[in-house]
């Protein structure tokens, strides 16, 4: 009986809650730029208020944003020209938690292509952008510079040095968090349950100053 009362209690926690309930809502190549700031605003204003009736028919969870939060890098910012993703957290970013009462323990975000500055890579870094490179090379590349920046992604130094200042206080209440240069993960919390959630920074070999049949991923998904 003991053995079946702790299987039942055991039973209980995995169907508690219902995880065909969570709401997830998926936004994607936002390419927000200041030079455009009218056409935004009237573009975000319908767009929360979307948010928001979808919020109302049940509870979103969770949002996740995945790529091209700004536009070419940030190359169409003029007064904000170093802070782009500051500019995108402040007209963007808050007013979407805002009217849907989410915090940042509940919004992920995931660089794209326009997420990349698309600047010339200095001759000794091209390495890093061509296919000519074994998959070992790259392997390893990975390992050696999980905690830093390095050459080959220093054109995504903005939106990682954002990233991690976003998920400040978020690292301090919620554990495990990792921000490195090619992934984020996340534990979050659901109800009594955590949920992990994994983003993989395929973007920062992205360049259009490089061979179209060199790169890494392929052009169709590599050139503006």
């Amino acid at each position: 009986m003991e053995r079946i009362s702790t299987a039942r209690r055991i039973l209980s926690i995995f169907k508690r809650p219902d995880l065909s309930h969570m709401r997830i809502l998926h936004l994607s190549d936002i390419h927000y730029c200041e030079t455009k700031q009218e056409d935004f605003e009237d573009f975000l204003t319908k767009l929360i208020s979307e948010i928001k009736e979808i919020n109302q028919e049940a509870k979103i969870d969770f949002v996740l944003i995945t790529g091209d939060l700004i536009n070419k890098g940030g190359s169409q910012f003029i007064a904000n020209k170093n802070k782009p993703y500051e500019f995108f957290e402040q007209n963007v970013l808050d007013p979407i938690m805002n009217s849907i009462d989410l915090s940042k323990n509940q919004v992920f975000i995931v660089p794209g292509n326009h997420d990349v500055e698309d600047v010339d890579p200095a001759k000794d870094k091209e390495e890093y952008y061509l296919l000519d490179q074994k998959l070992k090379y790259f392997n390893d590349l990975v390992v050696k510079h999980r905690k830093n920046t390095f050459g080959g992604n220093e054109r995504i130094k903005k939106y990682k040095e954002f990233e991690k200042r976003f998920y400040k206080d978020y690292q301090k209440k919620f554990s495990p968090i990792a921000l490195s240069p090619f992934e984020s993960c996340w534990v979050s919390e659901f109800h009594d349950l955590k949920i992990g959630f994994v983003a993989l920074n395929s973007a920062w070999r992205c360049s259009t100053k490089l061979p179209e049949d060199k790169l890494y991923l392929g052009v169709d998904k590599q050139v503006y």
